[in-house]
């Protein structure tokens, strides 16, 4: 039959296509079912990738808590003459790079980790990620043993592929779990976040009781060394997509920076979520890992009250990525959980710049600042969620790591940034004492991306869903076939 012929054969029958009758019929969609999440065919994949989650969350802030400790412990022992605030201000000073240095490596490698996890699965990124955590750890074992920073700074800059883990987590549950559930398991995976908050401060301040200052690194390395016992009974999730059709076809190339900006430049919407998860990085450095500096200074925090604090930050953590997030996702859509997350972000740094204020009680205003400071660390798994939720599912890994990479970057500027505007205003050469001031300025950069928020989500009022890019490429697919 002519390939513009206006017959079609049906049951050896010929009849006339006319105007109404397409020429691609399509395909009677099946009745969705939608199951519980309890009675889903990998929940114990999930519930065990969550324990491997949780572990290495809980040993990278126990090990969090003993960095300050070694800076401290290699100040004092280097600098014996300095005061007490001059050497709180040259460990905070060293702090500033360990913290930097490795949000600077995975800004350089990690869209090649992503593409090596689109390309080769998810579990060969997370025998990695915790391979480079324990490698950091070692060398924080030398450099408190030999007082020399030199090995720490070394290993702990190339440890930073470590951070590849959550987008690898988050890829994990996209490849396995259909998109309606991905918001809510990504809160979840802030709940276990938290948890891991809570359980290693307070592992710290009672194994810290013991004496040896080793102690707790070892109990910290032999928590990580138990997620390799974890991660081989998690099936590999890319094959899962393969089977369930999630996924046609692996991509075709290993240059990560050309498929990424491909990405970008094809979905303006992906460019602007991207955007807005790295100021969420950056602005939330001065809350989340200058809290040691600034506790320290204005209320005589030592590492113990310091890591109560740390434990009932973790606490909010949990209330708000268990119970308040995936209850609001009930009734309201991710973007605008997104613009409240914000919100909240907002109102913490105003609440701190307050809380370093000297009046009376300020270190309640703290306090209750921090209770808003819980939703930060969810909003950006939120944010992942809807990049995630934009995203073709064979590009799941390149984009999330990709999207990790470009917040790492803003992490290395936000870290140096927030240390050193600390560091000046808390010395004699700023023209005042305000400790505070970096809240302040990260406070003006919250309100300004919580603006563009809004106006982002207003100029893409219906953007690209992973289901309607595959339907896209599979009409395009078609059209090739048919020329």
């Amino acid at each position: 039959m002519p390939p513009n012929s206006n017959l079609k054969f049906d049951n050896d029958d010929i009849r006339i296509i006319g105007p109404e009758t397409p020429l691609i019929k399509k395909v009677e969609e099946k009745e969705v079912i939608k199951i519980s999440l309890l009675q889903h065919k990998y929940i114990k994949q999930l519930i065990l990738l969550y324990i491997i989650f949780f572990i290495w969350v809980m040993s990278t802030f126990l090990y969090g808590v003993i960095i300050p400790n070694m800076l401290v412990d290699y100040v004092t022992f280097k600098f014996p003459s300095l005061n007490y605030d001059d050497q709180q201000s040259k460990a905070a000073y060293y702090k500033s790079y360990s913290d930097a240095l490795p949000n600077l490596t995975m800004f350089l490698f990690g869209p090649l980790i992503g593409v090596l996890s689109d390309r080769y699965g998810r579990k060969k990124i997370l025998y990695l990620s915790i391979f480079c955590s324990i490698m950091d750890m070692a060398s924080c074992f030398i450099s408190m043993y030999t007082h020399n920073l030199a090995y720490y700074y070394v290993f702990h800059t190339l440890g930073g592929i470590y951070v590849a883990l959550q987008p690898a987590v988050f890829s994990y549950i996209a490849d396995i779990f259909d998109e309606d559930y991905v918001p809510i398991l990504y809160s979840f995976a802030g709940a276990a976040l938290g948890i891991g908050v809570v359980v290693g401060p307070l592992i710290f301040v009672f194994i810290s009781s013991l004496g040896s200052q080793f102690i707790p690194l070892y109990v910290t390395a032999g928590l990580m060394s138990l997620c390799f016992i974890g991660i081989p009974f998690l099936p590999e999730s890319l094959e899962i997509a393969k089977e369930n059709n999630r996924i046609q076809e692996t991509i075709s190339t290993f240059n990560p920076f050309k498929l990424i900006y491909n990405l970008l430049k094809s979905s303006g919407y992906i460019f602007w979520v991207v955007l807005i998860f790295a100021s969420i990085n950056y602005t939330g450095q001065d809350l989340i890992n200058d809290y040691y500096l600034f506790a320290s200074l204005l209320y005589g925090w030592g590492p113990t009250e310091n890591g109560y604090y740390l434990a009932a930050l973790g606490t909010t953590i949990i209330i708000w990525g268990a119970f308040i997030i995936p209850l609001m996702l009930k009734y309201i859509s991710q973007r605008r959980v997104i613009t409240y997350g914000y919100c909240c972000s907002l109102l913490a740094h105003v609440m701190f710049v307050f809380a370093g204020i000297k009046v009376k009680y300020n270190f309640v205003i703290f306090l209750v600042g921090s209770i808003f400071v819980g939703f930060v660390p969810n909003n950006m798994n939120i944010i992942q969620a809807v990049i995630s939720g934009c995203t073709p599912a064979n590009l799941q890994g390149s984009v999330l790591t990709g999207a990790n990479a470009i917040a790492g970057l803003a992490n290395f500027v936000g870290s140096i940034a927030a240390n050193d505007i600390l560091m000046y205003f808390s010395s004699p050469d700023a023209p005042i004492f305000f400790p505070p001031a970096i809240f302040l300025i990260n406070g003006v950069v919250v309100l300004i991306t919580l603006i563009s928020t809004i106006l982002i989500w207003r100029a893409y009022k219906n953007p690209p869903t992973t289901k309607s890019l595959k339907e896209q490429q599979e009409k395009l697919d078609y059209e090739k076939t048919i020329n």
